[in-house]
């Protein structure tokens, strides 16, 4: 689609209290998510969420972890965006969470090392923090987690307690 611009205030909102699945992956959806988006009671089916491939800013809003009225998100996608804030703790709500993907979440706002120069290799910058510590002892339903690319810090700890992890990637990380 290539939509542009900010999502309305109340994007979701009583109108659509049956939406399970949000889908904006490949606009270029810019500007910050707010909590008011997503923090509604309405939104009870919401199981999947995905942001993937925008040009949003900020960060993961705390109030799409939230809302205790939801049935607890399973699918968590939002890669290569422009997120530059820490990664908020309250992700350790979604308890049934069985994918979580932020690969590249500054790629989309990549910048040119010598701008004047046209085709010069670009860096990103990278996500203030880490993997809040509550991510490695909170959500055991995870099958699939992918951080990449975000030059996050910090140790990885003993994952035998992840008997449902298929799939990890914490490359390009410090």
């Amino acid at each position: 689609n290539y939509s542009t611009g900010s999502l309305p205030p109340n994007a979701f909102h009583q109108y659509v209290a049956n939406l399970t699945l949000i889908l904006l992956q490949h606009n270029m959806f810019s500007k910050n998510l707010y909590d008011n988006q997503f923090n509604t009671i309405e939104l009870t089916a919401l199981n999947s969420i995905d942001l993937s491939n925008n040009q949003f800013t900020g960060n993961l809003p705390p109030g799409l972890f939230q809302n205790k009225q939801r049935p607890t998100i399973q699918f968590l996608t939002s890669f290569k965006q422009c997120f530059t804030d820490p990664i908020s703790k309250e992700i350790c709500s979604l308890t049934s969470l069985e994918v979580l993907d932020l690969d590249g979440m500054t790629a989309n706002c990549a910048k040119h090392i010598w701008a004047f120069l046209p085709g010069s290799p670009k860096y990103t910058d990278f996500i203030s923090g880490g993997v809040p510590s509550c991510v490695w002892s909170s959500l055991k339903n995870l099958t699939t987690f992918r951080i990449s690319g975000n030059g996050l810090v910090g140790t990885i700890p003993d994952l035998s307690q992840y008997g449902n992890l298929s799939e990890i990637d914490l490359s390009f990380n410090s």
